[in-house]
Order: C-alpha cells, then sequence, then structure tokens
C-alpha cells in the first residue's frame, strides 16, 4: 500500500482551550517535533501531499516555518489547521514564496457572533484575532500576492448554534472571498457494538499519521484505552512500515472510521436564495463558490 497523504503532527502544543475539542479524549504530549525529524520523514515522500495536522495549534512551533519552506523547497503540497490567534509575517511571506505547494490553509472560528466565539474557544483577548487573520489572507488574494487557485477555508464545529447562525457564517465569509466553509461534526470516541467492514477506513489504506513525537499511529485520532501507535518514524522508514500495518482489532468498532465520499451537488439557502456549491462525508460539509470535488487535501489534484 502507497499512502496518498502524510499527516505530521509539527506540534501538539495549543494556546486555547475550546469546547468539544479532542485533546480531552486522551493525553496530550504537548510536543514541538524536531526540525530534522521532520525534513527525514518528508525526505521519504514520493509522492504524497502533506497535512501538518495537530493536536495543538501549529503557529506554536517556533520552527513551523522552516518546515513549511521545507515542504516548499521539495514541492510537496501542503495544507494546514490554524486557530488564527498568531500572526507571523514570515508565515505570511512563506506563503506568497510557495503558493502552489503550501496551497490551502484551514482557519478554525466556530462562530461569528462574538458570543459564540467567546463561549467555544475562549479567547478572550484573541477573539478578533482569527477573524483578522482569515481577512489578510483573503486580502492577499485580492491584491494578487496568492494565486486565485490557493484555498482559504474557514472551518466551523458545529455544536449547539442554531441554522441561523450557521447559515449566516457560510454566506459571510463565502461573500468575503474565502474559497471553502468548512463545518465539522464533532467526533464520538464511543466504540461501536458491532464491526463494520461497510467500507475500509482511508487512514488504513491510504493516509499515515505520525505524531509530534515522531510516532506513527493508526490515525490521528484518539480511541480511549487503545495503543494506537505502529513505529518509531526516527529508527522505521515511512512508507515501508505503512505498507506493513496489520489490520487492529480497535479499527473494526471505531465510531471515527474516515470513509466514504459522501454526495456532491449545490445547495440553495432557505432565507435568502444563496446559492453554492455542497459536498458532505460522514464527518464533514464543504461549501464553496467553486465546484471542489477533491476533498479537502489528498483527493485528485486540482
Amino acid at each position: 500500500m502507497i499512502p496518498k497523504q502524510v499527516i505530521i503532527e509539527t506540534c501538539s502544543r495549543c494556546n486555547l482551550s475550546c469546547e468539544g475539542c479532542y485533546r480531552d479524549l486522551g493525553e496530550v504530549s504537548n510536543t514541538v517535533m524536531d526540525l530534522d525529524l521532520f525534513k527525514k520523514i518528508v525526505d521519504q515522500m514520493t509522492d504524497q501531499t502533506a497535512c501538518l495536522a495537530s493536536h495543538g495549534e501549529v503557529m506554536l512551533d517556533p520552527t513551523f516555518v522552516e518546515k513549511l519552506r521545507y515542504l516548499g523547497e521539495k514541492g510537496i503540497r501542503c495544507d494546514f489547521t490554524t486557530n488564527g490567534t498568531i500572526f507571523k509575517d514570515e508565515f505570511f511571506q512563506a506563503l506568497q514564496d510557495y503558493p502552489r505547494e503550501l496551497h490551502r490553509v484551514v482557519v478554525s472560528l466556530d462562530g461569528l457572533y462574538a458570543d459564540t466565539r467567546e463561549a467555544k474557544r475562549h479567547l478572550g483577548k484573541l477573539i478578533d484575532y482569527p477573524i483578522d487573520f482569515i481577512n489578510r489572507l483573503i486580502g492577499m488574494k485580492n491584491s494578487g500576492l496568492l494565486p486565485d487557485d490557493f484555498d482559504v477555508t474557514v472551518s466551523l464545529m458545529r455544536s449547539d448554534q442554531d441554522y441561523a447562525e450557521i447559515e449566516h457564517f457560510i454566506r459571510h465569509w463565502l461573500m468575503a472571498g474565502a474559497d471553502m466553509v468548512l463545518i465539522r461534526t464533532k467526533l464520538d470516541a464511543t466504540p461501536q457494538k458491532e464491526a463494520t467492514y461497510k467500507s475500509g477506513c482511508r487512514y488504513r489504506t491510504q493516509i499515515v499519521s505520525v505524531d509530534a513525537n515522531g510516532m506513527m499511529r493508526l490515525c490521528d485520532r484518539y480511541m480511549p484505552g487503545s495503543n494506537t501507535f505502529i513505529a518509531d518514524m526516527r529508527t522505521e522508514p515511512l512508507l515501508e512500515t505503512f505498507a506493513k500495518i496489520p489490520e487492529q482489532a480497535v479499527c473494526k468498532t471505531c465510531s471515527q472510521a474516515y470513509t466514504g465520499s459522501g454526495i456532491h451537488g449545490e445547495v440553495f439557502f432557505k432565507n435568502n436564495g444563496f446559492k453554492c456549491f455542497y459536498s458532505k462525508d460522514y464527518y464533514h460539509e464543504i461549501y464553496s463558490k467553486k465546484d471542489k470535488r477533491s476533498g479537502l487535501s489528498w483527493g485528485i489534484r486540482e
């Protein structure tokens, strides 16, 4: 098996305490991946995309921009998620220097209304920083510093926001110039009672995940009480190890299986007739004014 994507957790530290965060489901190491280890992993990649996913905030990694630039120099396409509370000019410069490789930034927000953002994310004095961060990215596209095919994505975790607020959120950011709005469903860590084989999880066949300590895991999602560690990437080869991962008993009853490609079409908002493209799988709803069928990161390249 050859994976389509390598998920690399560059940093597991975080500066927020968000409601519903799956950091609370298991022990988090609060670690920054060593730069040399990161380069060693990247050097083993062949035709994979990279996703710098994290159980923390990537911008807390003091070497994060160096890691982004290394991916750019290697010509590896990459996307990542940030909470948008930390501004680094060298980060925005790296996006500008490697727009085809560092092609997508996902900013988590969880609401337009100030009271929602504070209740969900406990932002305090940082409450407007994510909005400013998103607007800066959109401004870079509008001014030509980033190309049209660079994706600015805004993410919201669905919890108890009402439909009007979510619809307002989607319409606002698409009209403001964001390329995609991602509405996430909160993950359930409770194991299924029975095994399911309807579709093999993509983490088993298409995605390899490495945490900030350099440990290859079954996936980047916590399954309480289960040992998900496979190998130490400081000593083991990346792709060869992935190809030998045995089917795990815990995978058969996992409630978080990343399966299926869902549906794709168009949607009209009831209240104002706003029209956009719409994709959905088990955990994500993707809204866009462009017809994007490739998913978030690892699908067919644009």
